[in-house]
């Protein structure tokens, strides 16, 4: 491929990326607010992991969420960004 391709090609490539995690995130917002036990359980897991304090936020914390990694696969799962 020639570097003007690839310049080519990569300049439409940050929009869209931007644009799945954007619909990604609202998707995630909006099953939060319309199932407010699976907020509330969420919640309590980020609570029991980092406390109400600015605990430090680091890799090995984020593996510990199992119910959040659970979430964020079943919103991507019903509202796909990108279409199968």
């Amino acid at each position: 491929m020639f570097a003007g391709q690839v310049k080519t090609r990569s300049s439409w490539l940050v929009p869209f990326s931007h644009d799945t995690t954007s619909h990604a995130v609202s998707w995630a917002i909006w099953c939060l607010a319309t199932h407010p036990e699976i907020q509330e359980k969420l919640y309590t897991e980020l609570i029991d992991n980092f406390g109400e304090s600015d605990s430090e936020f680091c890799t090995a914390k984020l593996k510990e969420l199992k119910y959040f990694d659970q979430c964020v696969k079943e919103v991507l799962r019903l509202y796909s960004p990108v279409p199968a």
